[in-house]
């Protein structure tokens, strides 16, 4: 099951890979800066989002969090989709065609790696713990990816947003336990 999800990301990659060279350089790489433009905002802001609407909206927490992470998540990657249209209608033009989708190949391919790290970092925030770390143990990708994400952390002194997340979560979620019993 776990090689299935390694075969299954790679193959994800690959795809990202190809729809990177059919749509070329300059729109690939507006594509994969504002995706990491998004994904480092949301993981600043998604606490502070999610812990304002506790109060406004009464679901679970865990599910209000996730939600907060893509509703920034997602308003970031539509602003930045926006400018790159612009961009990619101002300077194509015909005889930079090839070298603009050989190019685009590679920015699609990192794009891919990076959905895929973001989706094994959810996976860490999971409630039950026991799957994630199933899935992460048995997941060459899934261990290679988060110790990425931990030295990038580690290089730019940042708080690691997923142990953040985990541990505002926990939080919140006794502060309802005891409220109850």
């Amino acid at each position: 099951m776990i090689q299935f999800l390694d075969a299954l990301a790679v193959f994800f990659i690959v795809a990202m890979g190809l729809v990177g060279f059919r749509r070329g350089l300059v729109e690939e790489m507006g594509r994969l800066i504002g995706l990491i433009f998004a994904t480092i905002f949301a993981l600043k802001l998604y606490i502070g989002l999610g812990s304002f609407l506790m109060s406004w909206v009464p679901i679970d927490v865990w599910v209000l969090f996730v939600l907060s992470f893509i509703i920034i998540f997602s308003a970031i990657l539509l602003f930045a989709r926006m400018i790159t249209k612009l961009i990619h209608f101002l300077f194509l033009s015909k005889s930079t065609k090839l070298a603009n989708r050989v190019m685009g190949t590679t920015f699609g391919l990192a794009k891919g790696l990076l959905v895929i790290m973001i989706f094994f970092w959810m996976i860490e925030l999971m409630p039950n713990r026991d799957n994630a770390d199933i899935i992460i143990k048995e997941s060459n990708l899934a261990q290679k990816l988060i110790h990425i994400r931990k030295t990038i952390i580690t290089t730019f002194h940042w708080n690691d947003p997923v142990d953040l997340g985990e541990k505002t979560i926990r939080e919140f979620l006794n502060i309802i336990e005891e409220n109850r019993g």
